[in-house]
């Protein structure tokens, strides 16, 4: 099951909130995962590692570290990386969920719903 955390902005309390429910189901035995960004310096990636126990570069991967805090469309623009759609943000979450059956993957959006993720669409697409 995948499980979309989006808030109304930045630095909303997404993080925080998703890092204590997966600690908390954790501690129940479930098995759960996470994806979101990362940047330099510490970021939600390092946060929801710690608790998932899970590596940084699982919870994000290495080519979706945007250090900018802007849109992760807008950065990959800025730092002269390729463009990318929600299809294929949707898709490496898709390779998370293929963990065991019964494996929670929680998303993080950036921003708010209506910031974009991608050149094509938010966290509401």
């Amino acid at each position: 099951m995948i499980v979309v955390v989006t808030g109304t902005g930045t630095d909303v309390g997404k993080t925080w909130f998703t890092a204590a429910t997966i600690s908390e189901l954790r501690a129940t035995g479930l098995a759960v995962v996470a994806c979101a960004s990362g940047d330099e310096g510490t970021t939600d990636a390092d946060v929801l590692a710690g608790v998932s126990g899970d590596d940084p570069f699982s919870v994000c991967p290495g080519h979706r570290w945007l250090p900018m805090p802007v849109a992760p469309p807008m950065a990959a623009v800025a730092l002269g990386r390729p463009s990318f759609t929600i299809a294929d943000l949707a898709d490496e979450v898709r390779t998370r969920a293929t963990a065991p059956d019964g494996t929670l993957v929680f998303v993080e959006g950036a921003g708010g719903a209506r910031s974009p993720l991608a050149d094509d669409g938010d966290t509401i697409a």
